[in-house]
């Protein structure tokens, strides 16, 4: 027996609403790169400036899925269109964008709010809803940088790296962001106060959880001063 891969969407998936509505299809699109680009008078010569501001932007992705709709076998169109009216009622739930899981990428997860572009076609039996979401650019890694846990380490693209260190007076640190871009990190201080410089950027952080630290992509050296211990919390974006 073929095994289904469907979605998680607010904690539902479309078997949540009727136990035979599955996904068809699906279209994880790619998202593309906005470029910034200036040709020179008089030259065959175009200059880029996509990454002045520090790193290739990205625009939003879409994911769209195709759902399966399934009446009585009399074909009774009233409960076609009571599930479709439930499956769509859910699915447009949201105002912002929140977590998409879909069962083919169970390591990530996406961004995602259905905002557009969604349709519903029938026949005598069945039915096909096709939704539509605008999403963050990146996936997310469901577990943070760090996790060493065998059963969920990334064998094929995981760092296995220390996001723990005590600071005393002045200390080099090393991380490694794999992520596809620069990332929001969490750092959490035990006694401090401590001082972080990333990427020539300085944050004073004291203790407690300290949110918002730009963490660049590739080979990371920050320089931390002060007392205390140090966590690093961030999770990979990748295209």
């Amino acid at each position: 027996m073929n095994a289904f891969y469907d979605f998680r969407f607010l904690d539902k998936k479309p078997t949540d609403i009727d136990p035979l509505a599955h996904v068809k299809t699906r279209d994880v699109g790619i998202p593309e790169k906005v470029k910034l680009s200036e040709s020179i008078p008089f030259a065959n010569t175009t200059f880029d400036f996509s990454s002045i501001y520090g790193g290739q932007k990205y625009n939003e992705r879409t994911i769209k899925y195709v759902i399966n709709v399934v009446g009585t076998d009399t074909g009774d169109q009233v409960t076609v269109h009571r599930i479709k009216t439930r499956l769509i009622n859910w699915i447009m739930g949201a105002n912002t964008k929140q977590p998409l899981y879909d069962d083919k990428y169970p390591d990530y997860y996406f961004l995602a709010e259905a905002q557009s572009n969604n349709s519903f076609e029938d026949d005598t039996y069945t039915g096909e809803l096709t939704v539509s979401f605008t999403c963050y650019p990146f996936m997310i890694k469901r577990n943070a940088e760090g996790d060493d846990d065998w059963d969920s380490f990334d064998f094929y693209g995981g760092v296995a790296q220390s996001v723990d260190y005590v600071v005393n007076g002045s200390n080099n640190i090393a991380l490694i962001n794999p992520s596809a871009t620069s990332v929001s990190c969490t750092v959490t201080i035990t006694g401090g106060p401590i001082s972080l410089t990333v990427d020539g950027v300085k944050y004073a952080l004291s203790a407690g959880i300290n949110t918002d630290i730009v963490l660049p992509n590739g080979n990371v050296n920050l320089l931390a001063s002060g007392n205390g211990t140090i966590h690093f919390d961030w999770h990979r974006e990748v295209i």
